[in-house]
């Protein structure tokens, strides 16, 4: 955290940094941090593969702070940009919802 530090005093404005830093107060269970920091800047954030990775660790840290919602809401924005881990999550949500449909359709049958 502290190195990251250093490079955002000379850079303040390095997008990468910004994320890694959110990353890393997530890691330490500080999740309120992590959305305040990406809150401040996920604005300024102008390549779509770190605006992913970016809306993917705010939904991490909303699904800590136990809001389920926004945290979905955010995902689906991160699979929207094709962030790996956003994209992941979209295929297990699919996955189970059609597990879910499976089970369904085999109670109607019985």
């Amino acid at each position: 955290l502290n190195e990251v530090d250093n490079l955002l005093k000379l850079n303040p404005k390095d997008e990468i940094m910004i994320v890694y830093k959110a990353r890393i107060f997530n890691s330490l269970g500080k999740y309120d941090l992590a959305k305040v920091l990406l809150l401040q800047n996920i604005n300024r954030i102008s390549d779509d593969d770190l605006l992913g990775h970016a809306y993917y660790v705010l939904a991490t840290s909303y699904h800590h702070l136990g809001q389920k919602d926004k945290s979905e809401e955010l995902l689906l924005k991160s699979a929207e940009l094709n962030d790996e881990f956003g994209m992941r999550w979209l295929k297990l949500r699919m996955a189970a919802e059609f597990k879910k449909q499976i089970k369904l359709n085999k109670t109607k049958e019985i």
